[in-house]
C-alpha cells in the first residue's frame, strides 16, 4: 500500500460538478475582478467566521501585510513598534510584520507546538506593542484567556488562522478573538483553493474601510486613490471554488479529527511521540499531524520504504532565517530540538481510508 501526504486530486475531484457549475457562472457573468463570485464567497466565509466582514485578497502573506499597513495607517501601529510571535511558525508570520517596518519579538511555546496563556504572559515584552497569535498545524489553545491578557495590556491582538479554518475555541472561531486574522487558501490548506488566495476577517467596521482601500490600489472609486495601496484581490475563479468547497469543510475537518484520534490511540512506540489531544475537542482541525522523534531521518526513511509519504513543517525556526535576523529584538530561549529539529508530518486529510490509517499505525509501532 502506498499513502500518500496528501492527494489534492482527489480531494478536489470530489467538488467537480461543483466546479463546472461555477466556473460557467463565472464566464456567463462577464465579471472577472471582485464579482459577484468573490462577493458571494466573501459573505459566506464571514458568516462561517462569525465575523461580520471577509476580504479576499491574493494569498495568505497578504492578508497579514495587508492587516499590519491598515494599523499602521489608523496610527494604531507605529514603523518600528515591535510585534510578538512564535518561533516556530512558517516565516510568512514574521514576514508578514517585517514588511510594514515592524520588529520581531520571538516566543516560544513551551508545551506542544502553540502558545499558552502563560507562556504569554511570562515571555512577552513590556514593549510588544502586537501579538501575532499562530494557531499552528490548526490548533487554537487559550485563545480567551490569551484575548482578555492583551485588551488588559493594551496589546493589539492580530490572528493567523492561515491553517486553522473552522478551529473553534469556547464556541468562538478563529477569527472572533484578534482585531483582524489572516488566512491563507493555498492548495493544501483545509480549504484550499486551486491556486493561490486568502482573506482577512474583522468585525471592526473602520479597520474593514482602511483594508478596501487598500488591497485594491488604495482606491473605492475607481482612478480615485486616497491611499498608497497594493493589488491584492482574491482570483473570482478561485472565489467560485471556494465557496464550493466552503460546504464540506465542517465534515473534512470532522474526518481529520477521526483520525487524529486514530493516530493518538493506536501509535505505540517509544521511539516517537505523537502529538497529544487538543485541550478542547472542536479547537484543533489538524491541519497537520505531528511526531517528535529524535530519530527523524531513520524513520522518515522507514516511511519511504514502506510506502508512506511525510514531511517536516517547519526544519528551521523563523530567527533562523537570515531575512529576519535584524529584526528580532531581544534574547530568548528556545527549544530548537523539541520545536523543528525533531519533529515531522504523517498523512491526514479527508479522503483517507481506515485501512490507510491503519496502516500508517502499523507501520509506524513497527519502527
Amino acid at each position: 500500500m502506498e499513502v500518500k501526504f496528501l492527494d489534492l486530486k482527489k480531494i478536489n475531484a470530489r467538488h467537480q460538478q461543483d466546479f463546472d457549475k461555477s466556473f460557467k457562472e463565472f464566464i456567463d457573468s462577464g465579471y472577472y475582478i471582485l464579482g459577484q463570485q468573490t462577493k458571494k464567497f466573501e459573505t459566506a466565509f464571514a458568516e462561517y467566521c462569525q465575523s461580520k466582514y471577509c476580504l479576499g485578497v491574493a494569498n495568505g502573506l497578504d492578508a497579514l501585510i495587508l492587516i499590519f499597513k491598515a494599523l499602521i495607517q489608523q496610527k494604531k501601529l507605529r514603523t518600528g513598534d515591535l510585534v510578538a510571535v512564535q518561533g516556530n511558525t512558517f516565516i510568512a508570520s514574521a514576514l508578514g510584520a517585517t514588511h510594514c517596518g515592524l520588529k520581531i519579538q520571538v516566543l516560544t511555546p513551551t508545551v506542544g507546538y502553540n502558545l499558552s496563556a502563560a507562556d504569554v504572559e511570562n515571555q512577552i515584552s513590556k514593549d510588544a506593542k502586537c501579538l501575532l497569535l499562530v494557531h499552528l498545524y490548526g490548533e487554537m489553545k487559550d485563545t480567551d484567556l490569551i484575548a482578555d491578557y492583551c485588551k488588559n495590556k493594551n496589546i493589539i491582538l492580530v490572528e493567523d488562522a492561515a491553517q486553522a479554518h473552522g478551529a473553534m475555541w469556547n464556541g468562538k472561531k478563529a477569527g472572533q478573538y484578534g482585531i483582524a486574522t489572516g488566512f491563507s487558501f493555498y492548495p493544501g490548506k483545509n480549504l484550499g483553493a486551486l491556486g493561490d488566495g486568502g482573506a482577512i476577517v474583522t468585525s471592526d467596521d473602520s479597520l474593514f474601510e482602511e483594508l478596501s482601500y487598500l488591497r485594491n490600489y488604495g482606491s473605492k472609486v475607481k482612478y480615485h486613490h486616497d491611499r498608497l495601496g497594493f493589488n491584492s484581490r482574491l482570483d473570482e475563479i478561485q472565489a467560485g471554488f471556494l465557496y464550493a468547497k466552503l460546504k464540506t469543510l465542517e465534515i473534512d475537518n470532522d474526518r481529520r479529527r477521526e483520525i487524529s484520534q486514530k493516530y493518538e490511540m493506536g501509535i505505540r512506540n517509544h521511539k516517537v511521540q505523537p502529538e497529544t489531544p487538543s485541550q478542547q475537542p472542536l479547537a484543533h482541525v489538524h491541519h497537520l499531524f505531528i511526531i517528535n522523534t529524535v530519530h527523524r531521518d531513520e524513520f522518515q526513511k522507514h516511511l519511504k520504504e514502506n510506502g508512506i509519504d511525510s514531511l517536516i513543517h517547519y526544519p528551521f525556526a523563523i530567527f533562523e532565517a537570515l531575512p529576519i535576523v535584524e529584526h528580532i529584538v531581544g534574547t530568548y530561549k528556545y527549544d530548537v530540538e523539541r520545536l523543528n529539529r525533531n519533529i515531522i508530518s504523517i498523512p491526514i486529510s479527508p479522503i483517507m481510508t481506515d485501512a490507510e490509517v491503519q496502516f500508517v499505525i502499523d507501520i509506524i509501532n513497527k519502527f
